[in-house]
């Protein structure tokens, strides 16, 4: 009983402290409905860690999440894994995943010697990509469905595993591209 008067107090203490620094609530994940969708330019070219040169358009035809992070950032550290278990459960069905960032690839290697991940990491050294999509905060991350568009944009961390999530990028999958 101790125990949970114990983990109860603690647990409001963190809720009170937070709202006392000021700190904001994670925002909610809105989708953008599909009439409201604007294609993005897929065009742009980034390395991977290997050196070998990646277009985001080499993943059309999938629902691509395009995941903007830094080695740095907690927040980041804390969603990488989610995102990992998201990718190993929609993959099959046409999911991909491209976490880029613009920290060195020397200290992404670093990063992920501690954490691996099982999808595409891209390095974005100039800032390319973070000014044509707009990105100032990490982590950022867009939803791209199968006809280029941006079906979610969302700056902050998420429980990327939760159902509604999930259903929303199966919904997504499921659809065809536009011709």
């Amino acid at each position: 009983m101790k125990l949970v008067v114990i983990a109860l107090f603690l647990s409001t203490l963190a809720v009170q402290i937070s709202l006392l620094m000021g700190l904001p609530a994670p925002a909610p994940v809105n989708w953008i409905p599909n009439q409201d969708r604007k294609p993005v330019d897929l065009s742009l070219e980034l390395k991977t860690l290997e050196g070998w040169t990646v277009s985001l358009q080499d993943f059309r035809n999938t629902v691509l999440f395009v995941n903007v992070w830094a080695t740095w950032c907690q927040p980041c550290k804390e969603e990488l894994p989610a995102i990992a278990r998201l990718y190993d459960v929609l993959h099959e069905e046409g999911f991909e995943v491209a976490a880029v960032t613009n920290d060195g690839a020397k200290k992404v290697r670093s990063f992920l010697k501690k954490r691996p991940l099982p999808f595409t990491i891209l390095i974005d050294s100039k800032e390319k990509l973070f000014k044509q999509l707009g990105v100032d905060r990490v982590p950022t991350a867009l939803v791209i469905d199968k006809s280029g568009r941006v079906a979610l944009r969302h700056t902050g961390p998420v429980d990327w595993n939760s159902q509604p999530i999930v259903d929303a990028l199966r919904s997504l999958i499921s659809q065809d591209a536009d011709q």
